[in-house]
């Protein structure tokens, strides 16, 4: 039985209702972290030069409450032009080399171009994300740009547009991939159901998280009769590979 850990957190909201508190920092990063941060950020600019805008760290590591062997590295780099199929390929070999590197951690090196990161609808979750957990590393800072956002049913509508695509989609897309990056997508659509699970209930809880046990605990709270359920793609996600695909036949 997998044990099920509370760890993150949720972000409240002020009094106007809106999530405007920002509960990362540089100065929360862990020393144990702080040196893959420093030369990651470093790979970005050598490689993007002047086309990156704004180089951001996101996440359990920039509150300072990574888990090694858990948590992300989640750095999303905002390009003043779109990506090609070289920054692709940079992005595969870097997260390759710095997990080798940096074992205890899963190394995220996303990517967007500015104006698609400001101005799409499908990037709500992106932007309250980067407003409400986004540290600078590098470039040009834009959570001014952003607007604060309430965590009410309009706010669901937008973060949930995408999820029923992605599962619709998810038995095509997996056998084009290679067996490295069928685990992966895998246990990237188990994210994104959990977190699903939770915006369920985010306009009567008030606050907003991605965080997956929080995300857990949160649904059950409400719903404690699905409680199973929420926990199988919990449960799947920080279990062996095997197990994440008897849960998606499940």
């Amino acid at each position: 039985m997998v044990e099920i850990r509370e760890i993150g957190r949720v972000v409240p909201t002020d009094k106007n209702g809106e999530l405007t508190e920002n509960v990362s920092s540089f100065d929360l990063i862990e020393s144990t972290w702080k040196e893959a941060v420093e030369e990651l950020t470093h790979a970005y600019q050598e490689h993007f030069g002047p086309r990156l805008h704004s180089l951001y760290l996101r996440g359990s590591v920039a509150r300072g409450e990574a888990v090694e062997g858990i948590s992300d590295l989640d750095t999303l780099g905002i390009l003043k032009d779109e990506n090609d199929e070289m920054d692709r390929l940079w992005q595969k070999k870097s997260k390759s080399f710095f997990e080798s590197r940096y074992p205890f951690a899963k190394i995220d090196c996303s990517l967007m171009p500015l104006e698609e990161l400001l101005t799409s609808p499908r990037k709500t979750g992106v932007r309250i994300l980067l407003k409400t957990q986004g540290v600078l590393l590098a470039g040009q800072d834009i959570l001014t740009e952003i607007p604060a956002y309430k965590p009410d049913v309009a706010t669901l509508a937008q973060l949930s547009a995408n999820l029923k695509e992605e599962v619709d989609t998810a038995p095509k897309r997996l056998p084009l991939l290679n067996e490295s990056e069928r685990e992966s997508y895998i246990r990237f659509l188990m994210k994104q159901i959990l977190r699903g699970a939770f915006l369920l209930v985010m306009p009567r809880e008030k606050v907003f998280t991605r965080d997956l046990s929080q995300c857990y605990s949160l649904f059950s709270k409400y719903y404690p009769e699905q409680e199973p359920s929420a926990k199988k793609p919990f449960c799947g996600h920080w279990s062996r590979p095997q197990d994440t695909k008897r849960w998606l036949n499940s």
